[in-house]
């Protein structure tokens, strides 16, 4: 309840001071102990579950890791191998530049000018992490810019961990801003499988930039000359189906903890308000 408090009270300034005066003199309901140790037992039930599957996606997280850096170098099945500049790979495998598969399409500068409430949302990297608040252009605009649903994209500046990297576009219609480009390819490679060569190269600059700014740029310079490992398509698409599924079980469980969280919400502010009361 006093959390609540000092939110609200951050909504109004820009910075909320608040008191020790003010949190000893703050009001609280205060039922009777063994309903408060009832209450406080219910509340910690839920954190525990929260706790559990915050637990799994990080679990699940590092079997996704350890079988990304397998399977995009090692393969499925394979005996036969070779060495190359960037490691052993399979036998049957290729080594090539990123810029022999893919072009990589840097989104256009949108000034502020020239946002509007109607035309094409303008996709930014807010919106790439789910953000659905845009800004719209009516203008004229090159069609490369254009992004459509399944269009994969990369963050080429962002910060570490978070906006940095690539992103499969799940939403409508929209003309991609600065900072991130649209990357198209060729034949050779599949859309899932450069995604997630793509994420293996995001962790190795955001590892090699450990101990920097929060900031991780990447020029196209370096990405077009980036070598990887290239499978045959049909290897590409298993790999790629393999991480697609463990990616599935992190964002099931990541819904289960935003429903948990919520719950818990809901919860407290009945219960600590006696909205409703526990049986002792």
């Amino acid at each position: 309840i006093i959390k609540d408090h000092i939110q609200k009270i951050s909504v109004q300034s820009a910075q909320a001071n608040v008191s020790l005066n003010d949190v000893n003199n703050f009001p609280i309901p205060l039922p009777p102990l063994p309903e408060q140790q009832k209450i406080a037992s219910i509340l910690t039930t839920v954190d525990h579950k929260i706790s559990s599957i915050d637990q799994q996606i990080q679990q699940t997280e590092q079997l996704k890791k350890g079988l990304m850096e397998k399977l995009l170098t090692e393969g499925i099945g394979h005996t036969e191998f070779k060495d190359t500049k960037i490691g052993r790979i399979p036998a049957s495998w290729e080594v090539v530049k990123l810029g022999e598969v893919a072009d990589f399409i840097n989104g256009r500068g949108f000034k502020p000018h020239e946002w509007g409430k109607t035309g094409l949302p303008i996709i930014r990297i807010q919106n790439l992490n789910g953000s659905d608040e845009y800004n719209y252009y009516s203008g004229t605009y090159a069609p490369k810019i254009l992004i459509k649903y399944g269009d994969l994209l990369f963050a080429w500046s962002g910060s570490r961990g978070t906006s940095f990297g690539p992103y499969i576009w799940t939403g409508g219609d929209g003309l991609l801003n600065y900072h991130t480009w649209k990357v198209e390819f060729n034949e050779k490679i599949t859309r899932n499988y450069l995604f997630y060569e793509s994420k293996r190269i995001t962790a190795k600059v955001e590892n090699d930039a450990h101990g920097a700014s929060a900031l991780v740029h990447m020029q196209k310079r370096f990405i077009v000359d980036y070598l990887v490992s290239l499978p045959p398509l049909e290897e590409q698409k298993q790999i790629a189906s393999i991480l697609s599924t463990v990616d599935n079980k992190i964002d099931i469980l990541q819904s289960k903890k935003i429903s948990y969280t919520t719950f818990k919400k809901g919860l407290m502010a009945q219960l600590l308000t006696g909205q409703m009361r526990v049986k002792i």
